[in-house]
């Protein structure tokens, strides 16, 4: 299952809530940089700390806009 939560940061498991990250939107194209952060209300720390290292991998890689 992937992490689905609404806007206050709830997670609600079995539904798409407003935000959420499923590895398989980006399966045949790399992810996008400066992906949305989670809602400011969600407790995972995990899925919060994977977007930051998502994030900071792709600003990392100059020529990563270039994969698209």
């Amino acid at each position: 299952m992937f992490p689905t939560y609404n806007i206050s940061g709830k997670f609600t498991p079995g539904k798409i809530g407003q935000w959420r990250f499923d590895k398989r939107s980006h399966g045949s194209r790399p992810i996008p940089r400066n992906m949305d952060s989670p809602p400011a209300g969600m407790s995972n720390d995990l899925v919060r700390s994977l977007i930051d290292a998502f994030n900071e991998a792709t600003d990392a890689i100059p020529c990563w806009n270039q994969y698209r």
